[in-house]
């Protein structure tokens, strides 16, 4: 399953912008603690660098990015990271940056998760954190 978000910035600052992202927690069900692991890709990816999720044995919880501004190792739409998990102490990770002033800078970000039919039922949440940080 997936779903898109698409985020737009305004930059005046001289010296441009970042946006970092960042999970509270991996998935989870608030009263049985259950959860959906981040995404290790079909080979490995990880917060920091992008790795190809095509297969439908692969489970987890994911993104992709496309458009402006965006980090180098979203080669293309199969290319996927974890989020950074602030409950392991990640930090947040640029997900658009410029150095230069921009008017409506628009990437489109890919949620993505994959379940195995054993996965315990219920409602899975968690928050994405996006935090806007100017340059001058």
């Amino acid at each position: 399953m997936t779903v898109n978000q698409t985020l737009t910035v305004t930059s005046g600052g001289a010296g441009g912008y970042q946006i970092k992202a960042s999970e509270d927690h991996p998935l989870k069900v608030s009263s049985s603690g259950k959860t959906i692991p981040d995404t290790n890709c079909d080979t490995s990816c990880s917060e920091t660098a992008a790795g190809i999720w095509s297969s439908n044995s692969k489970y987890g919880f994911g993104f992709n990015m496309s458009g402006n501004d965006i980090p180098g190792d979203f080669t293309d739409l199969t290319y996927f990271r974890q989020f950074a998990d602030r409950s392991s102490v990640e930090s947040p990770q640029i997900v658009m940056s410029s150095t230069g002033v921009g008017s409506g800078r628009q990437a489109t970000v890919k949620y993505k998760v994959n379940i195995s039919g054993t996965q315990a039922a219920g409602v899975y949440s968690n928050t994405i954190m996006y935090t806007a940080i100017p340059a001058y």
